[in-house]
């Protein structure tokens, strides 16, 4: 039994995206720096079935396409050190496909909460919540100025979270969790008027997102008005990628 090397080098390549479009790949070489900022929509420069792990040095879109296949055949923004294993699929058409794909900084994920009480919410309005602090955000999906939003940068499947506290008891809240300004789900604390206890509804959701979508958090008090707790544990969201 004779292995061969041909077409095998296991030497580091650079890959610079001058112009965006369809990139050439190093004719030798199965690990390529990818160095830019242009979006990449393709690639040249292969036999059918070569592998080449690629690892970026830049922020820059993928882009997916019937050339250039992409999982869950969405667009991609990277981050500095991702890691993307990709195949040649057909030289002659140059058709490639994604195999894998590594976050340097672990999925994507953030918390964000109040760290004081908000301003008197209107009776029976949707109201967005401003959640101005953060306990992690490793890839700055979660703007905490007066847009208090998330931005998602990473297609996938995400679980979302959403808790609110009211600061003063018998009242009745509600809570929701919109993407692109449409709720995907609500949940209620209907306390009454003779209730004794604070309002905490909490709702959760598993959703898939594409780049580009924007998940905000919103509360309304039902029939009388009333403001959202800062206390520790009272208002937050967290947003995680599960896959």
């Amino acid at each position: 039994h004779t292995n061969s090397s041909t077409n095998v080098n296991k030497s580091a390549n650079n890959l610079v995206t001058s112009a965006p479009g369809t990139q050439t790949l190093p004719a030798n070489g199965n690990y390529v720096s990818v160095i830019g900022t242009n979006t990449i929509s393709g690639f040249t420069g292969s036999y059918n079935g070569r592998i080449v792990t690629l690892r970026f040095s830049d922020i820059m879109t993928l882009t997916n396409s019937s050339t250039f296949i992409l999982k869950g055949n969405v667009d991609r923004v990277t981050a500095v050190g991702d890691i993307m294993v990709v195949v040649c699929v057909d030289s002659a058409t140059n058709i490639y496909a994604e195999v894998s794909y590594t976050w340097k900084l672990g999925l994507p994920a953030f918390e964000a909460h109040r760290t004081t009480n908000s301003t008197a919410l209107t009776a029976d309005v949707d109201t967005k919540v401003l959640l101005t602090a953060e306990n992690f955000d490793p890839y700055n999906m979660f703007d905490t100025s007066a847009n208090s939003q998330a931005t998602i940068q990473k297609p996938g499947r995400y679980r979302i979270d959403f808790h609110s506290l009211s600061t003063a008891t018998g009242l009745s809240l509600q809570n929701s969790i919109r993407i692109n300004n449409v709720a995907v789900t609500y949940g209620i604390i209907e306390a009454g008027g003779s209730g004794t206890t604070q309002s905490t509804p909490y709702v959760s959701i598993l959703i898939d997102l594409v780049v580009g979508d924007v998940v905000e958090f919103y509360a309304k008090f039902i029939g009388t008005g009333g403001t959202l707790s800062g206390a520790l544990g009272g208002t937050y969201a967290s947003m995680q990628k599960v896959e």
